[in-house]
C-alpha cells in the first residue's frame, strides 16, 4: 500500500517509519513532508493510497490540508499531541486518531483497520457526505474508541468538561469533551440544545410538559427542566414535526 507521512517533527516521522518497518512491512513509505504546502504537493504527486497526518503544524492543520486536495481518494490516520481534534478528524472519515507519543499496540490496532476496510471513499467527499447526512459518531473515552449511531443516543449530558452520552440501551460514556462541541455538531442533525446541561435527539422526545420554561418526557423515561430561552425554540422545533 503506498503511504506517506506528514508531520513537522521529524522524530515522529522516524517513529512511524519504524514502527512501519516492524508491524507493517507490507506498507510502502514513498515520501515524507513537513507541513501543509510540502503535504499537498506530496500527495498530489505520489496519489497515496493512505495517508499519516498530523494535526497541528507549523503552515497550518492537517484539516487546512485536506480542504485544498484535488486527489483526496487515500485512507487517512491522524497522528496528533491535541486530543481536542478527535471529534473533527473522524468528520473527515479518519479510520484512526493516535495519540502522541505513539503506543505500538494502538498503531497495530490501527494498521488493522486499514487492512480491514474496504471504504475507498475520498476524504472529501465523505466529509460533504457526513456534514448532510451524519449518522454515526466516533467517541474516544481513555481506554478505546466507539462509534455510534445517532439514533441510539438519547441526550447528552454536560458534567463541566465532559460530556456523558446515554443510550437506548441504557448505557452511558462519558467522553472528554464539552457539550458545546457536540452541539454544534450535532444540532443540524435533530439533536436540540433545551438547557446549557442537556442536548437531546429530537426523535427522544415522547411528550412536552407545560410550565415557566417546560418539562420534556424522554424515552428512557427521565424528565429534563428546559430553560426559559429555549422553550420557544423547542416548541418551534417540535411544531415543525407535527402532520
Amino acid at each position: 500500500m503506498r503511504t506517506v507521512i506528514i508531520d513537522d517533527e521529524e522524530k515522529s516521522r522516524k517513529t512511524i517509519k519504524n514502527f512501519i518497518a516492524k508491524y507493517a512491512p507490507e506498507l510502502m513509505v514513498l515520501g515524507e513532508a513537513d507541513g501543509v504546502e510540502t503535504g499537498i504537493e506530496l500527495i498530489e504527486s505520489i496519489q497515496p493510497e493512505l495517508v499519516f497526518l498530523d494535526v497541528q503544524m507549523g503552515d497550518g492543520t492537517g484539516f487546512d490540508l485536506l480542504g485544498r486536495l484535488q486527489f483526496d481518494d487515500f485512507k487517512l490516520i491522524f497522528c496528533t499531541s491535541y486530543e481536542h481534534y478527535a471529534v473533527k478528524a473522524f468528520r473527515f472519515s479518519a479510520l484512526d486518531f493516535i495519540l502522541k507519543p505513539i503506543d505500538p499496540d494502538i498503531f497495530k490496532s490501527a494498521i488493522e483497520r486499514v487492512k480491514k476496510s474496504n471504504d475507498n471513499k475520498s476524504c472529501r467527499n465523505v466529509l460533504a457526505q457526513n456534514e448532510k447526512n451524519l449518522t454515526q459518531l466516533a467517541l474516544r473515552s481513555a481506554e478505546k474508541i466507539t462509534i455510534i449511531n445517532l439514533n441510539d443516543i438519547v441526550r447528552c449530558e454536560s458534567s463541566i468538561n465532559y460530556t456523558q452520552f446515554i443510550m437506548n440501551d441504557g448505557s452511558k460514556m462519558m467522553v472528554t469533551k464539552t457539550l458545546k462541541e457536540y452541539d454544534e455538531l450535532l444540532a443540524p442533525h435533530g439533536f436540540i440544545r433545551i438547557h446549557k446541561s442537556h442536548l437531546v435527539n429530537m426523535n427522544a422526545i415522547v411528550r412536552y410538559i407545560k410550565g415557566d420554561g417546560g418539562w420534556i418526557e424522554l424515552t428512557d423515561g427521565v424528565k429534563i427542566e428546559v430553560s426559559r430561552r429555549k422553550k420557544d425554540i423547542l416548541l418551534e422545533a417540535i411544531e415543525k414535526r407535527v402532520l
